[in-house]
Order: C-alpha cells, then sequence, then structure tokens
C-alpha cells in the first residue's frame, strides 16, 4: 500500500499498480529503496515506463565507483538546474544524513562556495552545466573514465525524473509554506530513516530483468555494460510506449523542436507552445501541447493541459515518459 502522505503529493494519476509487471517492479522499489517513493509512484498505471524509468536511476545510483553521497549531490545539482525543488529538497536532505555537514543545505541554496567538500563541489559545478552545452566543464569532467557511466548515468536519469515530477507532483515533500529553518528541522528528523534507505547495497543489474535486451547505449555508458543495457532497454520501452499514445506527427515535432534546443528555458508566456502546435490539425494539439511543455518547460504544465489530453493515466504518464526521455537524450548528446 501506499503511504497515504505519498499519495497526497501526486496529482492527475492514481498511484496504483497497473498488471503483473507494476506490481514486480514496485517489490524490486521497495526492496531497494524501502517505499514506492512519489517520483516512482507516478509511473504506476504505465507498467513499461515504470521499468523503464526506475532502471535508468536505479542503475547508475546503486553502482561501487563513487560514493553515495556524491551522487545524491549530483542529482540534487541537476535539479536545481532544472528548477525542480521536490527533488532538490529530497536529495539536499539524503545528503545531510549521509554526511552530517551542511553542504547540502548551501547546494539548496546555490551557495556551492560554501560546500567544504571540494570533490562534491567539483561535481556539483559539472551537474549544474549538464544544461549548458559548449561549457568547459563538460570538456574536461572532475570524474575518471571508470566513474563516468555512474555520473553521467545519475545526471541523466534526474533529467527525466525532474520532468515527471515537475508535471505530477506537488512543489515540495515537505508541508506547503514550511520556510528554510522548518525544512532543516524536518531533514534532521528523517535523517535515520534516510541514512537506512540510502544505504542498503543492492547488486548492481536487478532492474535488467524488466528490460529487453536490445545491447549497450553507445558513447558515455560503454566502460559500464550494466548502465548501458539499462539506458540502452529503457530507450526501447520509452519509445514504444511514445509510439502507442502520440501521433507520429506529433513526435516529429517534438524531436525537431529538441533538435535545435540547446538547454535554454522557453519564455514565461505558452505562446511558443501554441506558435509551435499551430501547424498541426486540431486533434493533434492537446497531445502535441503537453509532449512539448514536458519536455522544455514542464513546470508549465497545468491542469488545462492534463484536461485536453483526454486519453486515460496510462497514456497520460506513456505520453509524459516518451517527452521527458527525449529532452533527456538530447542532454545526453553534448554531455
Amino acid at each position: 500500500m501506499l503511504d497515504r502522505a505519498f499519495r497526497r503529493q501526486i496529482r492527475y494519476v492514481t498511484p496504483v499498480p497497473a498488471g503483473d509487471l507494476a506490481r514486480r517492479v514496485s517489490a524490486q522499489i521497495t526492496r531497494d529503496v524501502g517505499a514506492v517513493v512519489p517520483p516512482y509512484a507516478l509511473h504506476l498505471p504505465a507498467p513499461e515506463v515504470l521499468a523503464a524509468s526506475w532502471a535508468i536511476t536505479r542503475e547508475p545510483v546503486f553502482g561501487a565507483a563513487l560514493p553515495r553521497v556524491l551522487k545524491e549531490a549530483v542529482g540534487a545539482a541537476v535539479s536545481a538546474t532544472n528548477a525542480c525543488p521536490y527533488c532538490v529538497d529530497v536529495h539536499t536532505s539524503t545528503m545531510s544524513a549521509l554526511d552530517r555537514s551542511r553542504d547540502g543545505e548551501a547546494l539548496a541554496a546555490g551557495r556551492d562556495d560554501r560546500m567544504t567538500d571540494p570533490r562534491l563541489r567539483a561535481l556539483v559545478g559539472w551537474a549544474r552545466a549538464t544544461r549548458s552545452p559548449g561549457s568547459p566543464l563538460l570538456a574536461d569532467p572532475p570524474f575518471s573514465a571508470a566513474e563516468a557511466p555512474e555520473v553521467i548515468g545519475t545526471a541523466l536519469g534526474y533529467h527525466y525524473i525532474n520532468r515527471m515530477v515537475s508535471v505530477f507532483l506537488v512543489e515540495s515533500p515537505f508541508p506547503t509554506g514550511a520556510g528554510g529553518a522548518v525544512k532543516r528541522a524536518l531533514a534532521w528528523l528523517a535523517r535515520p530513516v534516510l541514512r537506512a534507505s540510502v544505504r542498503r547495497t543492492p547488486l548492481p543489474g536487478a532492474a535488467l530483468e524488466f528490460l529487453p535486451d536490445t545491447g549497450r547505449w553507445s558513447g558515455w555508458a560503454g566502460p559500464d555494460p550494466v548502465i548501458g543495457a539499462a539506458f540502452a532497454g529503457a530507450a526501447e520501452l520509452f519509445e514504444r510506449a511514445g509510439r502507442r499514445v502520440l501521433a507520429e506527427p506529433v513526435r516529429e515535432l517534438v524531436l525537431a523542436r529538441l533538435a535545435g534546443w540547446s538547454g535554454e528555458r522557453p519564455p514565461l508566456s505558452r505562446g511558443w507552445v501554441e506558435d509551435a502546435v499551430h501547424g498541426l490539425p486540431d486533434a493533434l494539439r492537446a497531445e502535441a501541447r503537453l509532449a512539448l511543455l514536458t519536455a522544455l518547460a514542464p513546470y508549465q504544465v497545468d491542469a488545462d493541459v492534463i484536461d485536453g489530453f483526454r486519453a486515460g493515466e496510462e497514456a497520460l504518464v506513456a505520453a509524459t515518459g516518451w517527452a521527458s526521455f527525449a529532452a533527456t537524450r538530447r542532454v545526453a548528446d553534448w554531455i
């Protein structure tokens, strides 16, 4: 059963496992993390998308090349860059639970200069740069070739998760209106639970059982066959989901827009979306609007955009999952 407090954090979908695959993935998440937390629970209506999202986040995080606190910092920094306060709150709190320092608070405040760990500070700088193609930090990363699959995989996993969280979850796991002092107090109280959850040491590769065997994803994941297989198999599942619920002209429009995207934020007005979908038939504009916003400005998705889609919860998660992963692959191009 999903905790009632978790359910209250999820919008637009009912977090109930839809079939055997969703139940099996949920069982593994519970074993490895302690609970089906909201960023995974929101995927429950679409089992293949749940399996794909779990694989691309599980396998880099549970690798052994890099300490967990450093990967939590990468996830938090990517989340800050993507304006995902929910994920920033979760992962900076987890950092504090792991190392008992105030580096997580400094990261959340955008004060990287106050971080006491120079290695962590360097990785945070790189993670913030993953939305800036051409950054010198991407050309000269602060990690070895052996560490690269875990660091890059973690960053890409959060570029995906941030988009889904921005669409489907409330702004923060902490109570509405909680200020910095309240958040610090709640994070301190949660330390034992967070520490226990991240000190589990599951074996790498377990999520691969839920994915098709397609071979490695080329490039950055090359040195790690498990992470490579996770992203390759997940890519196939996301693509299947997109083909099933989004019309080909919509997918082509999103991919064309992403091909010219270099990490910039679209205007606050949604006029850019209306201009982009104008050339499509009326029947396709709602799904194109949802997919474009999810890929490029997920914080602009609101109830009207969701209601306009009108294709059911499984299709909603599948469409947004495809769009989120399409944007993630674009980020991978310049990383």
